[in-house]
């Protein structure tokens, strides 16, 4: 089966090269592994991209940091991924060499498992989380929101993941993102999942770490790294992870049985404060019975008078049926004096209307002979004005030489007075002059 891993980073760039030799040094060598930078620095793409020269089952993501943990950027990288199965593990965590073998075997027969959940403490102790999912207590735990299975350890098969309703998702404030996606899981109709109690990884927890500086970071990853690669010092880490698992085991005893005494405690009380509502009850129902028992005397003195009521009503009942007889009677005579009335008034409309055709027919004659004597008065009213425009255009033609005529008598009189009035002239200073010699 091939294995498709995926490293969400963020700000690690200084520890994310042990995570990737922890993978690459795998006794199960068929995965490709996909990093995926959420607003990562250059430097981790410079680091990651060493690892792409050197085996091309690296693949670098670069994206802008997206809400919570970027968790919405691995759905569309696994829709392209090849593997039969999906593994994962922080920027800052460690497989040991046989994870994927044995991740591998497991997932031949279920949908969903985890490794042995295993915290490394910042002062080098052991945390071991107590979970089984072969019972429901503890699948119902992660379902309310205790999550003990952190991503590295969570594995599960490709076809499980292409048939769940979202997949990786940005997750709501408040819940962790990888408890988001086992509880999705989960709840998936019929899946099959498991628990292996195996270590197979190692989680080194930001949060324990907040108060170490980059430097302490690298130098206990580095020596975690080291450590692992020496068979004698890793059975060492083993026993020691057996024995905080057995301490685990024997603390949840006393949880368990401190919690079934709590639970029992308060089985008796509720038991006891059952009894009282029992009695209470009981004392509310005798009230009720006794309620119900006046109801029913009221309900039969009812129903003896509903009774007479009925016995009434029947009789005026029946008068009303005799008075609505009489008025369909009425109503009948009247439709047959309407149907009469209809037929005479159905007469004389008809007559109306074929005296109206004839008037129609005697005003279409009259107003025919109107159009023709109206088409004969056009007729020689256009003659009329045809020899008017004639004897009009013969006057002006007149006229127009009657002008020219006068016109020239003028230029002849204007002439003439013009001579006149020099002869005039002249005679006058004749005159002057014979009056100065006498």
């Amino acid at each position: 089966m091939k294995a498709t891993i995926i490293i969400p980073t963020f700000d690690h760039c200084e520890l994310i090269q042990f995570p990737i030799e922890s993978i690459l040094r795998q006794t199960h060598q068929d995965f490709e592994l996909f990093i995926i930078g959420d607003g990562a620095p250059e430097k981790t793409e410079q680091i990651v991209a060493k690892y792409e020269k050197q085996d091309s089952r690296v693949k670098y993501f670069k994206h802008s940091k997206g809400p919570r943990l970027g968790e919405a950027y691995r759905h569309p990288i696994l829709q392209q991924a090849t593997g039969d199965f999906v593994c994962y593990l922080a920027d800052d965590d460690l497989y040991l060499e046989n994870h994927l073998e044995v991740i591998a075997k497991e997932l031949t027969n279920v949908d969903f498992t985890h490794s042995l959940p295993v915290k490394i403490l910042p002062e080098g102790s052991i945390y071991v989380w107590q979970i089984d999912l072969s019972q429901k207590w503890y699948q119902d735990l992660l379902l309310r929101g205790t999550n003990r299975i952190p991503l590295g350890m969570g594995a599960h098969r490709m076809d499980l993941y292409q048939k769940l309703p979202f997949g990786w998702r940005t997750t709501p404030v408040g819940i962790p993102t990888d408890l988001y996606m086992w509880q999705q899981i989960l709840n998936y109709q019929n899946v099959c999942v498991s628990s292996l109690f195996e270590p197979t990884v190692l989680h080194f927890a930001s949060l324990d770490r907040r108060e170490s500086s980059p430097a302490e970071r690298f130098k206990e990853l580095e020596s975690y790294f080291q450590l692992i690669q020496i068979p004698s010092e890793l059975a060492k880490l083993k026993t020691n992870i057996s024995q905080a698992q057995q301490e685990i085991g024997y603390q949840f005893e006393i949880e368990i049985t401190e919690y079934s005494r709590n639970l029992e405690q308060k089985l008796s009380e509720y038991i006891q404060v059952s009894k009282r509502e029992e009695n209470h009850l009981l004392e509310v129902i005798t009230e009720l019975k006794l309620h119900l028992a006046k109801q029913d005397l009221e309900i039969r003195e009812r129903e003896t008078s509903l009774e007479h009521y009925v016995i009434v009503n029947k009789q005026e009942e029946n008068r009303l049926l005799d008075v609505i007889a009489e008025l369909k009677s009425h109503l009948v005579k009247q439709d047959l004096e309407i149907i009469e009335s209809e037929s005479n008034w159905q007469q004389k409309l008809n007559d109306y209307i074929t005296a109206s055709n004839q008037e129609e027919n005697h005003l279409l004659g009259v107003i025919s002979e109107l159009k023709n004597h109206l088409e004969k008065q056009d007729l020689e009213i256009k003659e009329i004005e045809s020899s008017w425009k004639q004897k009009l255009n013969d006057y002006i033609t007149a006229s127009k030489r009657e002008e020219n005529h006068l016109l020239g008598v003028i230029t002849e009189l204007k002439n003439h007075l013009a001579t006149q009035d020099l002869e005039l002239a002249r005679l006058r200073t004749i005159h002057k002059a014979e009056q100065k010699n006498d």
